[in-house]
């Protein structure tokens, strides 16, 4: 008997947490090129581009090596999520909360966790991000405008738009998995009660 400890294989992770692996790394596209546009007009310094870089390409992945090693997948994945939060959250403040990367990046960070964990789940992430983004803030070396350039604000518009497409995305298929696991539930419960009735008949017999 496999021990609960050991990592899963890859076809063992819930379908929940390979489609959060996969938005989380498309997510992590939009957000290099909305935070790197942002971080180009503050002028920001030459490490800012390597550690967002080294964040949003490398931290999903890891985010999932460390699901895998997790005794627990769905609660490792849960905690991740607020972790994505903070880190998040931070990115946020230091670049002073542009109000509309501010709000493509709270969306993202808070209505995942709402829709597999629920409203306490949302507020968690919510606190995290703007506890996380008040202390970058005020560490910030630099201190960039609190407003978006045109290209800027189009970014996030259109990272806020994808983001949305994907969740409804995946709610979409959360729903149609449910409907086809209740379908094949009740069919198996036709089949066994034939089978019974069946049973019934030749123990008559």
């Amino acid at each position: 008997m496999e021990s609960s400890k050991h990592s899963p294989p890859r076809a063992a992770l819930h379908w929940a947490i390979r489609m959060n692996h996969r938005n989380r790394v498309l997510c992590s596209l939009g957000l290099v090129l909305m935070l790197g546009a942002q971080l180009r007009d503050a002028q920001a310094p030459g490490w800012a581009y390597a550690l967002l870089l080294a964040h949003m390409l490398l931290l999903p992945h890891l985010f999932l090596a460390a699901v895998r090693r997790s005794g627990d997948a769905m609660a490792s994945e849960s905690r991740l999520m607020m972790l994505d939060a903070g880190l998040l959250g931070a990115w946020v403040g230091a670049l002073h909360f542009p109000p509309w990367i501010t709000v493509a990046v709270l969306a993202s960070v808070s209505l995942h966790p709402m829709v597999f964990n629920g409203p306490r789940a949302f507020a968690t992430a919510l606190l995290l991000a703007g506890a996380a983004g008040g202390l970058a803030a005020a560490l910030a070396a630099w201190a960039p405008p609190a407003t978006t350039s045109t290209g800027v604000t189009a970014l996030a518009v259109g990272y806020l738009g994808l983001y949305l497409v994907a969740l409804t995305y995946g709610a979409y298929a959360n729903a149609t998995l449910a409907v086809r696991l209740r379908r094949e539930l009740k069919e198996s419960q036709a089949a066994l009660q034939g089978r019974l009735a069946e049973v019934e008949a030749l123990q008559e017999q």
